[in-house]
């Protein structure tokens, strides 16, 4: 099967579009994942045994082959990536060069990383998180129990020096932890919680702020929640629903987080929130609807919904169509059609001279 990759400049002005150098390849796109920074630069594209780095602008700067399978990566603004690979973890630069490799003695859950330094997830219980000075490689751990394997997420600040972790304890409770390279910095519990996983936050470059979606279990009943928390401990919930099929969210924040949105999977309405980081305050922000249904990201998943870092447009999908709308108005204003359902699917403000 052949599968086309096309970055797109799109006009807000006119809402006219050019694709951007679209090539063809054999093999899917496992993900799409840009930097956690104020001015995001990359784009980085994971498939099997490659990865590739394209700048704002949509132009290729990396295409780099691996002899290994990639079981997840990620990019700093610097277009520095970090790939995982089994119980193996590799740090390449922009130019494609290896500089630093690390075996450990289980298989890597999760890897991320930041301007200076990165962080890595081992999957086993109790789990140890390590977070590794770009520098000089030196780095600390952190261990904790866990519900089961794999109930830890973890996201790091734009320079990498902090990281907002959720974690299903064995309890089970789900605690929010704040990290940092020289420590711990605030722990509190959330919520008791029945499902902790993978890709569920959206976190402020600073790391001082988080949204978290995860599933709760209250008198017997299954709830999936989105929370705000913020650093000194401070948390409170945006959204909470019971959903029989647990279909997930699409969300996402500015990079201040004081907008977000969601929408709840095979639903096509859109809802809006303001977020008063001061007081933690949640404000109602409106709502509009969408011509088809968004498409299911499954069990409490929330990675498929995306928003300029300026909060001035967000972009959510259903199977057949990438919606784009404009915050202020709920307006949607450009629809493309898209090929294949589960698309991974980024965008990046630009400015164009």
């Amino acid at each position: 099967m052949s599968y086309t990759i096309t970055p797109k400049l799109i006009n807000v002005e006119d809402w006219s579009e050019q694709d951007v150098n679209p090539w063809s390849q054999d093999v899917a796109i496992k993900n799409i994942w840009r930097p956690n920074a104020v001015n995001p630069q990359y784009l980085l594209i994971v498939k099997e045994n490659e990865f590739i780095v394209i700048d704002k602008y949509g132009n290729k700067v990396l295409e780099k082959s691996v002899d290994y399978t990639i079981s997840y990566a990620r990019i700093n603004n610097n277009g520095e990536v970090i790939v995982a690979s089994g119980a193996e973890i590799h740090v390449y630069s922009l130019d494609g060069s290896e500089l630093f490799t690390a075996s450990f003695a289980n298989e890597i859950w999760k890897v991320v990383i930041g301007n200076e330094y990165f962080w890595v997830i081992e999957k086993t219980n109790p789990t140890v998180v390590y977070c590794y000075r770009i520098s000089d490689f030196s780095y600390v751990s952190f261990s904790y129990s866990l519900q089961g394997l794999g109930n830890i997420d973890l996201e790091c600040s734009e320079d990498g020096y902090k990281a907002i972790a959720v974690i299903n304890d064995s309890a089970p409770d789900v605690y929010a932890k704040f990290l940092s390279f020289d420590g711990e910095l605030k722990s509190f519990k959330v919520a008791s919680t029945r499902q902790v996983t993978r890709d569920l936050m959206r976190i402020r470059p600073d790391a001082t702020l988080g949204i978290v979606a995860c599933g709760v279990t209250t008198g017997g009943t299954d709830y999936q929640n989105i929370y705000v928390v913020r650093i000194d401990g401070a948390y409170k919930v945006i959204d909470s629903r019971t959903v029989p099929d647990h279909v997930g969210y699409q969300m996402a924040i500015d990079i201040n987080c004081e907008k977000m949105f969601f929408a709840v999977g095979n639903t096509n309405t859109v809802y809006k929130k303001l977020i008063d980081i001061d007081n933690l305050e949640i404000t109602d922000a409106g709502s509009f609807t969408i011509t088809e249904n968004v498409e299911s990201s499954g069990w409490i998943s929330s990675r498929f919904g995306d928003m300029t870092p300026d909060g001035n447009y967000l972009l959510v999908h259903s199977a057949g169509k990438i919606f784009i709308a404009e915050w202020a108005t709920g307006t949607v204003k450009k629809e493309i059609v898209k090929s294949i359902s589960n698309a991974r699917i980024s965008m990046i403000a630009v400015e164009v001279t």
